[in-house]
């Protein structure tokens, strides 16, 4: 009797253990462990992980996860001593402000829109950061706007730190 509960307690932890890990998905050596456990705990059923370690253009390395949480696609950003610099949400149309969208028709005519994200930085300072690519393709630009659509500021496109839809 003492043998059958040992091994069916057994196959419970082992199927326990299997679920849990089942989210995860391949994590690159590099990541710090300190990032992998705090994105484990703020969002533990995140799916379709996707991790990178990075350089951008000034050249500063970050770390990248990109992941699907209740119905909502993610992009954290960490620098090389683990602080995260910034969360992204996108933003999907239905959501999207009629407001920003009217502004870049008519500043922007030249672009059509290739990503709407809310973007919160580590001083939990949250924006509207739209990607704009030139109906062309040969031109990127991204557009911040406060959270009520008044237009801030334009910036070059980190081709690194983009959704791929």
């Amino acid at each position: 009797m003492l043998i059958k509960f040992r091994f069916a307690l057994l196959f419970i932890f082992s199927l326990v253990l299997r679920i849990s890990s089942a989210q995860r998905t391949w994590i690159p050596s590099g990541i710090p462990k300190k990032i992998v456990k705090e994105v484990d705990s703020l969002y533990p059923t995140a799916q379709q992980e996707s991790w990178g370690l990075y350089n951008d253009v000034t050249p500063k390395t970050f770390y990248q996860v990109t992941f699907t949480f209740s119905k909502q696609d993610y992009i954290i950003v960490y620098d090389t001593n683990c602080v995260r610099t910034y969360t992204r949400i996108h933003i999907p149309d239905s959501l999207f402000s009629p407001t920003i969208s009217q502004y870049i028709k008519q500043n922007y005519s030249q672009y059509l829109i290739s990503e709407k994200q809310r973007s919160t930085d580590l001083n939990g300072v949250q924006t509207i950061r739209v990607a704009l690519y030139s109906k062309k393709g040969d031109k990127c630009l991204v557009l911040f706007f406060d959270l009520s659509g008044k237009f801030i500021k334009e910036g070059a496109c980190d081709p690194a730190l983009q959704f791929s839809n």
